[in-house]
């Protein structure tokens, strides 16, 4: 069994530049989603619809759509993030564990 461990450790393979890229990419996605979305809600918000309660309940409905907007890019942002960290964490691992292979060199 612990063979079988060691041969998935081993499997674990990341580039930090792919994380990076990833991470550029959801942000792209995120604007892209963002101003398109703006461009929808600034045509949705000329609409006259109906009367009364119709007609009250749209710049309501119109609010939540713009705040469901902003969380979903804040959502990807967050994501975005998420993997620049990650890609710097396991950089830092690297040059932990190369500096220790350096030292243990060293010693001998």
């Amino acid at each position: 069994m612990s063979g079988e461990r060691d041969a998935s450790v081993a499997e674990l393979r990341v580039d930090p530049t792919e994380l990076h890229l990833t991470a550029t990419q959801l942000e792209a996605h995120a604007d892209e989603f963002s101003a398109a979305h703006q461009q929808a809600h600034s045509r949705a918000s000329q609409v006259s619809i109906g009367s009364g309660a119709a007609r009250a309940a749209l710049p309501q409905m119109l609010d939540e759509w713009a705040n469901s907007g902003t969380r979903f890019k804040e959502r990807h942002i967050l994501h975005a993030d998420g993997h620049r960290e990650a890609a710097d964490r396991y950089i830092q691992a690297d040059d932990r564990g190369a500096d220790q292979i350096e030292d243990a060199g060293s010693a001998l």
